[in-house]
């Protein structure tokens, strides 16, 4: 149980980090027209 947790939360963090400069990385594209 204790296992599954911290895996969840290394996934749940590995996420947001792609997620992130992708969410960034679009509003910079759309900042420029």
């Amino acid at each position: 149980e204790e296992m599954r947790k911290e895996l969840t939360d290394y996934i749940q963090v590995e996420f947001h980090k792609l997620k992130s400069p992708a969410e960034t990385l679009h509003q910079c594209s759309q900042q420029q027209r």
